[in-house]
């Protein structure tokens, strides 16, 4: 196990850096009443004195001489993280056991003030712990510049400054001096950086994470970082990369596809930022795990390299929404894909039936807000582990092909607003939960604005449903008295159809429903008092339909919830029950 990376040395909460600081004084005040005598005043002992140390203080499994350096370099940092000089310490306590100073073998030392809240800038005399192996600041409130001195320390293989309000530029030092041969963990994410990123961070020979997320960085991405590659004589190392949530612009470099970086990059993250451009063909050489584009103005189309070449093979997690793609889905895509987002593009053609994917593999599949035309593929349900499946707002014609209902696993159902035709098909009922344990099981049903027909199927009484929504087709018929049985519909959509007949008092049934629009139909009868017993509805709309009798005064139990109440267009009779005065939310 990496020494930098074991988390064997987890920091309690509320130390500073400059507790350690006093720590050390006291400790190696201790020491020098032990060896020289009677106590000397604090005020009168230099930093050298204090920090002199001794085996009985250091510990006999350690070497105190390489202390030395690092317990001056916190006590010239104190003044700087602890100027209200707050810090409680016990004078005895050995320095292998100082709170988030970690004693690896051979004398290296790790120091983990991770989530301190720490205040103020970060002290270059930090740099001076030449010993250090591993250095972890994030999660504080650090501010001001990083200091170049950093780039001094020899040995250290990980760096957290992420999680901080550090601003200014990352400083190409920090990355050219003798931290360059050590480096594997670099993480400046989640802060407030700005200016470019600089090419010398190309120059780290081991580094295996390179996190700026979350900045404000400008500029283009390096064409150099392509010749990041760590390597070891025995080990194969992966890279991941994370530029995400940046602004920077221009293009991909396609040499991330090429250089030495390809031989070892598994995880690329280039999202939310402005970049410009195609998709780099040459991506498809790389053996990524992770391959994150979406939320840029990219243009073109998806390479169909990403479905040849080795990444066919590695790529799990794909993401190209939000861009401005153009042109079809290839119909060879990455075999082993879990995810694949494709939504709010503008691609065009039909759906691939991904025939040759790893049908155990592909667990989500958004390809919404798109051009796609063509029919539904009826081999989507070959893949049964699909949980998430997005077709909505395209212009997809044809029927819902029945072997949907083979998709066993299916948790969200979107289809809505194409231009499906034919009635909706009673298999879907096999989406429903087989036990309380069963965790996968249809949740949301979308297949609005459509041009379905036919009755709604009662099967759909049988799911577990927390949201129906069939508006705006033409469906007709009765309203099924089994929508009652769906115990946690939290919303129910069937306005704008051709339904008929009075509506089914079991849905007052409907205990967690907060959503009912059943308006612009024919629907007749009178309104059921039992709706009065939907204790979280917030929205009741039955307008537009053919309603008689009096308005029930039930209505007015609903008075904690009901927002919206809209029974306008009927032909309801009768006074309108003063009870309807208590819908304060109205």
């Amino acid at each position: 196990m990496n020494r930098a990376t074991s988390g064997g040395y987890l920091p309690k909460p509320g130390i500073t850096l400059a507790t350690l600081i006093v720590l050390c004084a006291a400790i190696a005040l201790t020491a020098l009443m032990t060896i020289a005598g009677p106590p000397v005043a604090a005020q009168s002992i230099s930093v050298p004195d204090v920090c002199s140390g001794s085996p009985a203080i250091v510990g006999a499994d350690y070497s105190y001489s390489n202390v030395i350096p690092a317990c001056n370099a916190l006590l010239a940092a104190k003044d700087t993280l602890d100027p209200q000089n707050q810090l409680n310490w016990i004078t005895t306590t050995r320095i292998n056991s100082w709170n988030g100073f970690t004693f690896f073998a051979n004398d290296w030392l790790g120091l983990n003030l991770q989530d301190h809240q720490l205040m103020g800038s970060i002290p270059p005399a930090l740099g001076n712990i030449t010993t250090l192996q591993a250095l972890r600041l994030n999660g504080n409130l650090l501010t001001g510049s990083i200091p170049t001195a950093l780039g001094n320390l020899s040995n250290l293989e990980l760096l957290y400054l992420n999680n901080n309000k550090l601003t200014g530029p990352i400083p190409p030092a920090l990355v050219t001096g003798p931290i360059s041969n050590t480096l594997r963990y670099l993480h400046l994410n989640d802060n407030l950086l700005t200016g470019s990123i600089p090419t010398a961070l190309s120059n780290l020979p081991v580094l295996r994470r390179l996190y700026l997320h979350n900045n404000r960085l400008t500029g283009s991405i390096p064409t150099a970082l392509s010749n990041l590659n760590p390597s070891h004589p025995s080990l194969s190392y992966f890279l991941s990369l994370n530029l995400s949530h940046n602004r920077l612009t221009g293009a991909i470099p396609p040499e991330l596809g090429t250089g030495p970086i390809s031989n070892s990059l598994y995880l690329l993250y280039l999202h939310n930022n402005q970049l410009t451009g195609t998709i780099p063909t040459e991506l498809g050489n790389l053996n990524l795990q992770l391959l994150y584009l979406h939320n840029n103005p990219l243009t073109g189309t998806i390479p169909p390299a990403l479905g040849t070449g080795p990444i066919f093979n590695s790529l799990r997690y794909l993401r190209l929404d939000n861009n401005r793609l153009t042109g079809p889905i290839p119909t060879a895509l990455p075999r082993n894909l879990q995810q694949l987002y494709l939504y709010n593009n503008q691609l065009t053609g039909p759906i691939p039936s991904l025939s040759n994917h790893n049908q155990q593999a592909l667990r989500w599949l958004d390809l919404s807000n798109n051009r796609l035309t063509g029919t539904i593929p009826t081999a989507l349900d070959r893949h049964r582990q699909l949980r998430y499946l997005y077709l909505n707002n395209n212009q997809l014609t044809g029927t819902i092909p029945t072997q949907l209902g083979n998709l066993a696993n299916l948790q969200h159902l979107a289809l809505s607003n194409n231009q499906l035709t034919g009635t909706i098909p009673t298999q879907l009922e096999n989406l429903r939960r087989v036990n309380s344990q069963d965790t996968r099981y249809l949740q949301i049903l979308y297949l609005h604005n459509n041009q379905l027909s036919g009755p709604i199927p009662s099967q759909l009484g049988n799911l577990n449903l927390q949201q129906l929504s069939l508006y705006s087709n033409t469906l007709s018929g009765p309203i099924p008295t089994e929508l009652g049985d769906l115990s946690n519909l939290q919303q129910l959509y069937l306005h704008n159809n051709r339904l008929s007949d009075p509506i089914p008092t079991e849905l007052g049934d409907l205990s967690n429903l907060q959503q009912l629009n059943l308006y612009s139909n024919t629907l007749s009868g009178s309104i059921p008092t039992q709706l009065g017993d939907l204790s979280n509805l917030q929205q009741l709309n039955l307008y537009s339909n053919t309603l008689s009798g009096s308005i029930p005064d039930t209505l007015g139990n609903l008075s904690t919830t009901l927002q919206t109440l809209n029974l306008s267009s009927n032909t309801l009779t009768g006074e309108i029950p003063w009870q309807l005065g208590n819908l304060s939310n109205l």
